[in-house]
């Protein structure tokens, strides 16, 4: 029944009016009726109204075709009765098939609606290869949009077909405007965010909308079956087709729905349960973005702004591409995947922190994330990675690709990172055993030939980093490299096509098939700079080393049985860790080896006979003089003699000769008060007849050398004379050299030799001046009250010169030349402007010197004595000196004889910081006996120009007749005058008590300096037996 209002009741009311008011009356009338119906415009009705039987019927038509762009309706008519009310019926063309339009409402300005029946079924693509049939269509038209609905069913469930398309404008006729075909409208590309579906049919003119409760993507795509994106599960999804009745149309269909993963093994840092999601499904294949919430994917990465993209293609034979802001491989898609694009935040070792844009794809249960760093990141100070690109899983392995160029070889280098250590490469059975290993351990088991290939990781911070790269092409390590590409059998060596790792010690190393002394190996290359690098790789069986240099063809090198022999070349010297030896510049080798043949049997009477496999270790070059071979031998050690022990010993060949010794670690003890003194050095063997002489230096310093405290020897050398006569080898000789640091500017040479029956003392000589502060030092060490600055104030300034001192930890007599215990010096003595000629004593109580001074001035006065040979008037007259500086006691003593012109006699000189104090006994016009008292004024920079105040006092037989005189004839003095002269000679009396005690002290001097004159010229003659000394 149809709805009608306004005009249309009016009409009805008129007509029941008159009826009434003319009840006996028929009527007949005639009426034209003008309506507006959507979509034909103002239709106009005409007809008759039978008022007696209140009935009528007004009917009209339009003789046209209104196309409305997905319906054609052609000549509609309309009409109006009182039994049936408003009716409309047309005939219409839908997808080209013929169909029947009828009325089914009609509200004016509000909504009209017609249905649609076609001849036969419709049917419409919903998917690019799924359809529906429709047997009906409900047509509305509202205000605003035009809207087919109908009743389907799609996926094995009942669904709600509705189809909008935007009306256009109305002309004044009432007719609508005819409808322009715009061109599609893709949609825009590269947007990753996802619109509602109420933001998207608001661009769209048109558009056909499906819901259905539950999908899976197989449902929609049959290439996702039997796929893990199968099982996604695909809530509330709501279909809307992009103009699906214009057939230019590519019918790009978008579906809005609630997707959850939670059935696919997905990372749990994301949240993928309920995510809203939009699927773009097209000819081509299926397309889902969501959007997920920011996460830490690893430990020191952060994820935001994360879009996830579910790609499935039609075919897995043809492809697809996503958008390239999630195009993580660069590559079309040919299978079902999953992607992830976003921004990355990383805080990594070697990269730093970094904000860049990610990409990932799932693959096996996890993602994997590819990612460009706009940054060079540097490999070991070598080279650097450029146009780098980062790729990591979410299970934490992380690895990053670049460009390098190395040994100017290009290359594509990859940097692996990881929380966990890579696992360990397997042993090999290629490399033997390193010379280091202890000699008690060879001693007790067989060497073991088996060594660990290097790490191919470093650990840098918390991450364990692995370095690969492949190079193609050769390249020449060292042909650039001074100091070993003047050696043609270096400079030609080239490696093809090498593998490239940084390992564990941090050295990128390179690895493949090397040239080499005429033959071929894999080889493994070590670069630890550009000027530094080493190359290591294994010689064929039967190799011998004069297949490389010719000029030890027919040598006692060629008698060598060696195995497993290792190569190593290198451009300069340093210490292998891996293999344990000290590695030269040029070339290298190592090598097992067995004691065989005669090249041996002059080593065998120390080492003894040694039938395992040793290590031989060393290096060669052009000539016979740069080869040096050493073979670690498994004796734990060899006793010299009870003074000297050999330890850690190696065998050694040189090619200059040829000759052949031994290294080792030497230790020796020389006294009871010492410790061991631990040198290395080497023994050089002579065949003719059987000895050797060892010569070994030792590091850091000798402590309390021969127990002598405060002292200390350093760059201590040894040489020892061995005798090599069957059974047991026999020291002849043992020397120990080494310097003695006084200050920082001054060292002593010293040396030594035991003697046969094991006595020893130190010898050492200095050539230049010593000050006394250097020479107080030593004792100061050991005590201490001893201030030096306050000793040094009580003596003028002083040193010593050519010194030669000597060091004995007991009284020893070597020879026929006996040596006092301690340390002791003999030399010149210089203070003011004077030297003499000392011997002194060093102890923890301080210094004791004594010595002579040749004839000498002081002021008008000459001091002179009777010299070394007890006769005065020969050449060697002076005065004797005594110079003591210890806590208790300081002083510089002279004692001589003076001439004052005046008189003549023995004198005593103290001499301090700033005066000259002397007592004087002589006489007086040799007549009467004096005794004088003398002081120096000013300056005592020149002792022969010093001003002095002279005090006099005559003897008591002189006193006693001048004091009877005065008495006599001079009784105008009085009693005060008495007192004052018997004051004066009881002062002059305690004087005279004082120079007798100096006179006593004096002779026993004197009687002290005879015996050190004597030790003086025994000094002499043993400075001459220790000239031959190292």
């Amino acid at each position: 029944m149809i709805i009608i209002k306004k005009k249309y009741y009016f009409l009805l009311f008129l007509i029941i009016l008159v009826n009434k008011l003319y009840p006996e009356q028929n009527f007949d009338v005639q009426t034209a009726y003008t309506l507006t119906l959507p979509p034909f415009g103002k239709f106009e009705v005409t007809g008759t109204v039978d008022i007696p039987n209140v009935n009528f019927t007004l009917a009209g038509s339009k003789n046209k075709i209104f196309n409305l762009g997905f319906l054609e309706i052609e000549n509609p008519t309309i009409s109006i009765s009182n039994k049936k009310g408003l009716g409309a019926s047309a005939k219409v063309n839908i997808l080209d098939k013929s169909a029947t339009l009828s009325m089914i409402e009609f509200i004016p300005n509000k909504i009209v609606s017609y249905k649609i029946k076609p001849e036969n079924l419709i049917n419409i693509a919903i998917t690019p290869w799924n359809n529906i049939d429709i047997n009906y269509f409900i047509f509305s038209i509202t205000n605003n949009f035009y809207e087919l609905t109908s009743d389907v069913s799609i996926f094995g469930h009942d669904a709600k077909f509705i189809f909008a398309k935007k009306r256009p404008p109305v002309k004044i006729d009432g007719t609508e405007q005819e409808i322009i075909k715009n061109p599609i409208k893709e949609p825009a590309k590269n947007i990753i965010e996802v619109k509602t579906l109420d933001e998207i049919k608001q661009d769209l003119d048109s558009y056909a909308q499906i819901t259905l409760n539950s999908l899976t993507p197989a449902d929609l795509i049959e290439s996702a079956k039997n796929t893990d994106i199968n099982l996604i599960s695909l809530q509330d999804s709501t279909f809307l087709i992009t103009d699906p009745f214009n057939k230019l149309a590519k019918h790009n269909i978008k579906i809005f729905c609630t997707a959850n993963f939670e059935k696919l093994k997905l990372p749990k840092a994301f949240n993928l349960s309920k995510l809203d999601a939009q699927i773009d499904l097209n000819q081509e294949g299926f397309v889902l973005t969501t959007q997920l919430k920011d996460t830490n994917i690893l430990e020191n990465i952060n994820l935001e702004e994360i879009t996830l993209k579910v790609i499935v293609p039609k075919r897995q034979t043809k492809t697809i591409t996503p958008n390239q802001q999630a195009q993580p491989t660069q590559q079309p898609v040919n299978k079902p995947s999953i992607f992830l694009s976003g921004i990355a935040n990383l805080d990594l070792p070697l990269i730093g922190k970094l904000k860049t844009q990610f990409n990932a794809i799932y693959d096996k249960n996890k993602f994997n994330f590819y990612l460009d760093i706009n940054k060079e990141i540097n490999l070991e100070n070598i080279a650097s990675l450029q146009n780098c690109s980062l790729n990591f899983s979410s299970d934490g392995n992380i690895e990053i690709v670049g460009q390098t160029k190395i040994l100017d070889l290009n290359l594509i280098g990859k940097l692996k990172l990881s929380k966990t250590a890579p696992a360990k490469p397997a042993q090999t059975q290629q490399t033997i055993i390193t010379p280091e290993t202890s000699s008690s351990a060879q001693a007790t088991s067989e060497p073991n030939l088996v060594a660990q290939e290097p790490q191919t990781y470093t650990k840098f911070g918390n991450y364990y980093i692995e370095f690969s790269a492949q190079g193609l092409g050769t390249v020449k390590p060292f042909e650039k490299i001074s100091g070993v590409n003047n050696i043609k059998q270096i400079r030609d060596i080239s490696i093809t096509d090498p593998a490239v790792t940084i390992g564990s010690d941090k050295l990128i190393k390179f690895s493949g098939l090397t040239d080499i002394l005429n033959f071929k190996s894999n080889s493994t290359i070590e670069i630890k700079s550009t000027k530094e690098i080493t190359l290591k790789c294994q010689a064929p069986e039967n190799w011998r080393i004069s297949d490389a240099i010719t000029t030890l063809q027919g040598s006692f090198f060629d008698e060598l049985d060696l195995s497993n022999i290792k190569i190593i070349i290198s451009s300069y010297t340093h210490f292998d860790p891996n293999l344990k030896i000290i590695i030269n510049n040029g070339f290298n080798m190592l090598a097992g080896t067995q004691l065989t043949g005669g090249v041996f049997n002059s080593a065998k009477v120390l080492m003894g006979d040694i039938k395992k496999q040793l290590t031989v270790a060393g290096s060669f070059g052009d000539s016979p003089t740069d080869t040096y071979l050493a073979i670690a031998i498994p004796v734990p050690e060899i006793k010299l003699s009870e003074k000297a022990l050999l330890q850690n010993i190696s065998f050694v060949l040189v090619g200059k000769g040829p000759a052949m010794g031994f290294k080792t670690r030497i230790l020796i003890r020389p006294s009871e008060q010492d410790s061991e003194l631990i040198f290395t050095g080497e023994i050089a063997i002579q065949t003719t007849p059987p000895s050797g002489v060892l010569k070994a230096t030792m590091q850091g310093e000798w402590e309390n050398p021969l127990g002598i405290k405060g002292i200390s020897l350093s760059d201590l050398a040894a040489q020892i004379a061995i005798t090599l006569t069957p059974p047991t080898p026999t020291p002849s000789t043992i020397g120990l050299t080494g310097l003695l640091k006084l200050s920082k500017n001054k060292k002593i040479f010293v040396a030594t030799n035991y003697s046969i029956d094991g006595q020893i003392v130190l010898m050492g000589e200095y050539d230049g001046d010593i000050l006394l502060e250097d020479i107080l030092a030593i004792p100061a060490k050991l005590n201490p009250n001893i201030n030096i600055k306050k000793l040094k104030n009580k003596v003028p300034d002083m040193g010593f010169r050519d010194t030669l001192f000597k060091f004995a930890p007991l009284p020893t007599k070597i020879g026929e030349i006996e040596f006092d215990q301690g340390i002791s010096l003999a030399g010149k003595l210089f203070f003011l402007d004077k030297e003499a000629f000392i011997n002194l004593n060093l102890n923890s109580d301080g210094l004791i010197a004594q010595g002579y001074i040749p004839e000498f001035n002081i002021g008008p006065i000459k001091i002179s004595g009777t010299g070394l040979d007890g006769i005065y008037g020969t050449k060697d007259d002076g005065a004797t000196l005594d110079l003591m500086l210890t806590p208790e006691d300081q002083h510089l003593l002279i004692s001589g004889l003076a001439d004052i012109l005046i008189a003549k006699g023995q004198t005593d000189i103290l001499i301090n910081k700033n005066k000259v104090n002397m007592f004087l006994l002589g006489q007086l016009f040799k007549v009467f006996e004096t005794k004088f008292e003398i002081e120096s004024v000013g300056s005592l920079k020149e002792l022969d120009k010093l001003d002095l105040i002279f005090k006099a006092t005559l003897n008591n037989d002189l006193n006693d007749f001048l004091i009877k005189n005065i008495i006599k004839y001079l009784n105008i003095f009085d009693s005060s005058v008495k007192n004052t002269i018997t004051e004066n000679i009881q002062k002059l009396d305690n004087i005279d008590s004082k120079i007798d005690s100096l006179d006593i002290q004096i002779k026993e001097k004197k009687a002290k300096i005879k015996e050190y004159e004597k030790e003086y010229e025994k000094i002499k003659t043993a400075k001459k037996n220790y000239k031959g000394l190292i």
